[in-house]
């Protein structure tokens, strides 16, 4: 900064100010005005005359490099200013060269004495970043460009922008939602607003959403606003699991957002239905830390080394005080209510257990409403019922299956997630030989093979925190007499749980003490190689595809590898679920059997989207009594009805629709 030239009352005499360099920021800073910041690096010349009476200012070349206003760099600007006596103001016309090539132009008049501002833009992709000054309450990592004639007009402390301008590429995001979009159309601003009509926001998947808005303030201070949202599909939610742990992942909707609040209070109402893509995840595991478990006791084992920690906790807080203070929690208050019409195309995982991996992912259909508040505990009413879907089972890290989910499970929350009413019914297939249930098997004429699919039925009742969980068996390719043998074997709670970890384990039954004659058994090794085996086949087809659940089994009845059984059961529903397969196809080397082929398989297709109507086909082996069967295999093939009554008429009355 040099000075030259001699200060006088007479016009003659001037003042020549020279800068180099100058940093607008120090010298803002330096006067304390906290409401509008300018910056970059002044060069240039001023001559300034006549400064005991009417000054004049005027410099044609002062240049500032890295312009900046509210910490928004804008480029590099050469100015025109000078001093205009009769309106006490300085005279500023200038050009701003962007970083991308682009030219704006500003006209118009700084007040020093009146701490105010007049200033004509012509802007040219100007970076808008500038406005997080005053809508970063509002809306979160606001970016892009705004073309168009704009009006900044007013004192520092009470400023206030019109016209209307073009935005491009402007993105920004609502905080709780973690959702954004991008808008690329006109915007119009008054004296006291900021309004849009119908403009299209677009959100990371180019789903577009028309909006209608306006954004009222008193010099850009003290905002109300009021959005309106309608779309067929948009990416409405997509907060992750470290933003909210209770309920995350992405939501795919079209419906109504309407958004009203201030800057101490939003609401936020959300009437959608799901769309394809949605993948919701709610927590129901409680987290909570081991000291919360009023059945662990802790024992201090060294007394004097806790004393000594805690005297050096305390030295440390007295000398960096900093490091132990918690951070502010925002003063301004968030409600959302969001209704939302889920539909079986989207995905919806309850979380039990995140440490063992015990999970619920379902597809299905329900209206859910969750009321959150940001300084209240989320609540979730409604029904969600399952149309299918897998349980991830996991038993002491051992165990780990796929229960496939009964159509009809279903899940109500009536307010707090974490006690949610679980009506569950699922179902983990595997092939196992009865006859290590019960040696008399063997002979039983109605048994075609004694290798069979067996059904291990887990029922999942009651509240949340303390459910009650059931196993049963089911044979489904069985008649009831031979399921009612079976259950009469296995009919104590203990005899359940042992043969369901048997079955879950190696893929066989377990043979109780009373029933076991001594005869010798199948080979336990290959038994366990089979269920590895089945474990390793799920995890390659889950990685590939969640409709398919493979299963193997594999059967040596002695350790000289003969008679040899291999199976490999697969069940899947297909064509948008309306086909479900069930199946076992293998091969076995069995001199007791004319057939080394195995194919059996239930084949049901539902000729209505409900499954009222449904054809059922099968194809079973003849295993037993060949020499007196004219094939080798039996096939059926069926009409099927199903309806729900409560009383005999319901059955034929129609359902009326209600208006």
């Amino acid at each position: 900064l040099k000075f030259d030239g001699c200060v006088s009352k007479s016009i003659k005499d001037t003042l020549n100010l020279s800068l180099k360099n100058i940093n607008l920021d120090y010298i803002f800073n330096t006067v304390n005005i906290n409401k509008v910041h300018f910056g970059g690096n002044a060069t240039g010349d001023f001559v300034l005359t006549n400064l005991l009476k009417d000054p004049i200012l005027l410099t044609n070349n002062l240049v500032v490099n890295d312009f900046a206003f509210n910490n928004t760099r804008f480029g590099n600007l050469k100015l025109y200013s000078e001093w205009d006596a009769p309106k006490s103001g300085i005279l500023m016309n200038g050009t701003l060269d962007g970083y991308l090539g682009n030219k704006s132009s500003v006209h118009g008049y700084i007040f020093p004495t009146k701490d105010s501002i007049s200033m004509n833009i012509d802007a040219n992709n100007l970076n808008i970043d500038f406005l997080r000054v005053y809508l970063g309450g509002i809306l979160k990592d606001l970016s892009g460009y705004a073309s168009g004639k704009a009006l900044l007009i007013g004192n520092f402390s009470r400023l206030t922008v019109i016209g209307d301008v073009k935005l491009n590429d402007f993105r920004f995001g609502i905080d709780y939602l973690n959702s954004y979009f991008t808008l690329n159309d006109s915007i119009h601003l008054r004296h006291n607003s900021i309004y849009f009509n119908n403009v299209n926001l677009l959100d990371k998947d180019k789903n577009v959403a028309i909006a209608t808005g306006i954004l009222q303030h008193k010099f850009l201070a003290d905002w109300r606003y009021s959005i309106q949202m309608n779309t067929s599909n948009i990416l409405a939610f997509n907060a992750t699991a470290r933003q909210n742990p209770v309920f995350y992942g992405p939501v795919y909707a079209g419906g109504r957002v309407s958004i009203n609040g201030n800057e101490a209070l939003t609401n936020i109402d959300i009437n959608l239905q799901s769309n394809a893509g949605t993948k919701f995840v709610v927590s129901l595991n409680e987290q909570k830390s081991a000291s919360e478990y009023n059945f662990i006791t802790f024992r201090n084992r060294n007394q004097e080394l806790l004393d000594l920690q805690k005297e050096e906790e305390l030295e440390l807080r007295k000398k960096m005080p900093q490091l132990f203070e918690k951070p502010k929690v925002s003063s301004s208050e968030l409600n959302i209510n969001l209704l939302i019409d889920i539909q079986p195309v989207s995905n919806l995982s309850l979380v039990m257990d995140p440490n063992t991996g015990d999970m619920i992912e379902t597809n299905g259909s329900g209206n859910l409403r969750l009321a959150y508040n940001n300084k209240k505990d989320v609540q979730i009413f409604g029904t969600y019922n399952i149309e299918r879907g897998n349980y991830g089972f996991s038993f002491q890290n051992f165990i780990k299956k796929r229960f496939a989910i009964k159509e009809g499970s279903t899940v109500t929350f009536r307010g707090d997630p974490y006690s949610a009413d679980l009506g569950i019914k699922a179902i983990y297939t595997t092939t196992a030989d009865i006859t290590d249930l019960d040696e008399s098997f063997a002979t039983d004429k109605d048994i075609s093979r004694t290798s069979t699919q067996v059904q291990c039925v887990l029922d999942i009742t009651g509240d949340m925190h303390k459910p009650d969980l059931k196993f049963d068996l089911n044979l489904p390719n069985n008649t009831e007499e031979v399921n009612r043998r079976v259950k009469s074997i296995v009919n104590t709670d203990d005899m359940m749980a042992r043969q369901i970890v048997y079955l879950l384990s190696i893929n066989r039954f377990y043979t109780p003490d009373y029933l076991n004659t001594g005869a010798a058994r199948p080979n336990q090794l290959s038994s366990l190689a089979s269920a590895t085996l089945s474990s390793q086949f799920n995890n390659v087809i889950s990685q590939i595809t969640d409709k398919v659940n493979i299963g193997t089994n594999l059967k040596l009845d002695n350790t000289a590898y003969t008679n040899l059984e291999v199976e490999v059961a697969l069940s899947s529903q297909l064509l948008n679920n309306r086909l479900l397969v069930n199946g076992n196809l293998g091969y076995r080397d069995n001199i007791s059997n004319k057939a080394t082929f195995i194919g059996d398989f239930d084949l049901e297709y539902k000729l209505t989207k409900a499954g009222n109507f449904r054809v059922k086909g099968y194809n079973h082996t003849n295993d037993r009594y060949y020499y007196i069967k004219s094939s080798l295999t039996t096939q059926g093939l069926g009409l099927l009805y199903k309806k729900d009554f409560d009383n005999l008429l319901d059955l034929f009355r129609k359902k009326i629709k209600s208006p």
